[in-house]
Parts: C-alpha cells; structure tokens; sequence
C-alpha cells in the first residue's frame, strides 16, 4: 500500500469517532448545524430520536447494576403453539415447556437460482434429474447425518396448523414450515413450536419492541432449531449423477460430505436474521421435504471422515454459523466478525443489519437499543455503538465507517424479512 493511500485510510478511521460524536450531539442538543454554522442534513424525527437516546441511556444504567436481572433470561418465548390444537397458547413464565424453533426464509420466491442468491455449489441447477441419486448416495454414506423422514397420514393428521397467516406469507408456504417444525417436535416428543410470522404479532410495533431483544433467548434455549433448506425444497443438485467409484479425485464419501454442506447453507448464506438463529440453538436439524439433516451430527462426524471435510466446514462456517457448544471450535466468532459476514446478506430494511444480529450482543445491549423502525438507521446505528462502546467494546466505532449506514430514512417496521 502507498504511503498516500495509508495516510487517507488512517484519516478515514480517525474520522469514524468524530462522526459519531457528532451524531449524538446532533440528536441530543436538537441542531441543525455544524460549527461552521452551514446546514447538516436535517435529522429524522429530532424529539423521537432524543427520547431514544435518553431511555438507552437510562436503561442501560439501570441493567448495569441489577445484575441479578440480567443473570437469570426469560427461558420461553412469550407464546408458543400448540401443534396438537393449532392455539397459539401465552406463557406465563412456566420453564417446564419446552419447544422446537424455526428458521426459514420468510419470501423464498424473491431468491433466484443464480449464483448472486445461491451460495452453494454454482454448478446447481433447481429441479435436478439426479437429485434422488445424490440423495440417496448421502444417506448410503453418511446414515446418522442425513435420513429419509417418510410422511405418515396419520401423524400428520394428528398436528393443526395454526389460523393466522401474516401478511406477505402465503397460507400454503407457512403451513409446510409449521408441519417441518412440527413432525421435528413430534419426533423429541413435545407439543409446541414456535414461529416468528405467527408468534410476534407483526402488526404490533410495542409486540414486535418487546420479543426481538428476547429472540437470543427463545433460540438458545430452544430444544431444536428446524432450519428449512430452501435447497432442498427446491431439488438443487448438478446435471450429472454421483459417481459410482472411488477412483477418482473426490471419493463418493467426500462428494456425499459436499452435497449435504452445500444443501445446508445453500440459500442460508443471503439470509441475515438467520445468522443468529443457527448460530444461537444449541441443536439444529436441517429440514426440508422428506429429507433430516442433523447438524450436530454432521459436526461431530467431520473429523472422523476425512481432513478435507473438515477444512470444507471450517471455511464455510460463516455461510452457516453454528455455535461454539456444538462444534467445539477453539474460539467462538467475535460480535464483530459476525458483523462482517452478515453485511454480504440480505435484508428488508436497513434498521434489520442490526437487529437481525442484535442476539449476539450481551443482554444489556439487547434491552437497551431502542426496537423502533421509525427512527433513522443512522439514528439506531449511533445509539448502537454507543451502547457497545459503554460495554467495553471499542471496535463499535469501527462500524460506523460502512458505507450501508449512510442512509438515513427511516423505514417500515417488520421482524423478519427473510
């Protein structure tokens, strides 16, 4: 790097706290100018805006020293379906339900087969002729990872789906997420799972402030997170068949072993509030059609079945994050770096880049943000680092140099875009 380049990437990074600090003065005096006396860009919703800065301040303060609070997380959601009667049923604090959770892609028609969407093996095509061969290889390879969950009416008879459909979700789609978590529960033996799009009530801003801080909870403490393959749905494999030796190259094993991580993450890695969802659950089964895939399994196994599976699931973890208890990786992904990753994902709004990870922060950060797609991004991004910064965490100031908060509109309120 040129020693100019140097200079001007330095004085970029020494800009970062100066533009941050100017936000919250902006915010919290209420001006409009800068101390040239020109004319900032007018700031969304001034009076709204300083009354969040004031209450994550005063929140945060208090969560400080209450310390008992913080140590003990609500450990069910909120509300939970019953998929025996299809009742969306409120709990009151009773920690002896337990419960299976979804992740899926909430507008899966709005994801093209291209490799823009698609991240898993570019020579994919939907509806491919040998996905049955390859289907059938990887459960002849690797039988406690991958398994054929064949549909039996009665049992399906047994589960109802529930009622209410949000808006932008069709009844058909949501019915076959809800029977993948559902046939998941029946399998653990319990009776409810829960749904984001049902479950939070969408058209309830105070509804929606309320769970998402709580959404780290509801999947840590999770029995099983169901996290619905898109790949799979869509039958993605290559025009060409497995082959049927150990001759070549790859071996059927290593082939099998690519096929079932490139099913996995898939459309996974473009999703962002999915990030945590896996990431989080102490358990996740991949679901989709008749086809489980257990990635607990899958993690435990790598080892045992060759170097190169291992170092094929190390390189991707970012595309399909799982947590530290289950991998037993060295070191778990910093806030930070996860961050990163999940900017290269898609999301509705940009308010979303932060609570769609905001989970992965400590819970004094979580109940103290403000939940409120009326404010800017910029506005949230500020109180952000700012609440992160007050943690002992520095590198928030590095965030606020990407160029994805620079937008600063605010946006319509929705939990999950994907």
């Amino acid at each position: 790097m040129h020693l100019d380049e140097l200079t001007s990437q330095m004085l970029r990074y020494l800009l970062v706290p100066y533009r941050w600090l100017q936000t919250l003065v902006q915010v919290i005096l209420g001006s409009s100018r800068n101390s040239d006396g020109q004319s900032l860009a007018p700031v969304i919703k001034t009076d709204r805006a300083r009354v969040a800065w004031i209450n994550a301040i005063q929140k945060f303060d208090t969560l400080d020293q209450e310390v008992d609070t913080l140590s003990s997380p609500r450990p069910v959601p909120t509300r939970l379906i019953n998929i025996f009667t299809g009742q969306i049923e409120t709990i009151q604090n009773d920690i002896t339900k337990r419960y299976v959770i979804a992740s899926y892609l909430w507008n899966p028609d709005r994801f093209s087969d291209t490799p823009e969407h698609y991240s898993g093996l570019y020579n994919d095509i939907p509806r491919a002729p040998t996905f049955d061969d390859w289907f059938r290889l990887t459960c002849l390879m690797h039988p406690n990872i991958v398994q054929a969950v064949d549909e039996e009416e009665r049992e399906v008879d047994r589960l109802q789906c529930p009622s209410e459909v949000p808006a932008g979700i069709s009844r058909e789609y949501l019915r076959e997420i809800f029977l993948l978590v559902a046939r998941e529960a029946l399998l653990m033996g319990l009776e409810y799972v829960w749904i984001d799009s049902i479950c939070v009530n969408q058209a309830d801003p105070e509804d929606v402030a309320r769970e998402i801080p709580r959404m780290s909870d509801y999947y840590s403490n999770a029995a099983c997170c169901v996290a619905v393959s898109e790949a799979i749905r869509r039958r993605c494999a290559t025009t060409e068949g497995p082959s049927q030796d150990d001759t070549g190259s790859e071996s059927r094993s290593d082939q099998a072993w690519r096929r079932i991580i490139t099913w996995m993450k898939g459309y996974h890695a473009k999703r962002l509030w999915v990030f945590q969802e896996t990431y989080l659950s102490r358990k996740v089964v991949v679901r989709a059609r008749n086809i489980r895939i257990d990635a607990n399994e899958l993690v435990k196994t790598s080892d045992s079945v060759s170097p190169g599976s291992r170092v094929l699931l190390s390189i991707t973890s970012d595309e399909f994050p799982i947590s530290l208890p289950i991998s037993d990786w060295h070191r778990p992904m910093s806030p930070e770096l996860c961050l990163q990753y999940c900017r290269k994902r898609d999301c509705a709004f940009l308010h979303d880049n932060i609570y769609g990870i905001l989970g992965l922060f400590s819970p004094k950060i979580r109940h103290s943000l403000p939940v409120d797609y009326q404010l800017s991004p910029g506005i949230i991004l500020a109180i952000f680092a700012y609440l992160r910064v007050r943690g002992g965490d520095l590198s928030a100031l590095l965030t606020l140099q990407h160029e994805i908060y620079e937008r600063d509109e605010p946006g319509s309120r929705r939990l999950v875009d994907a």
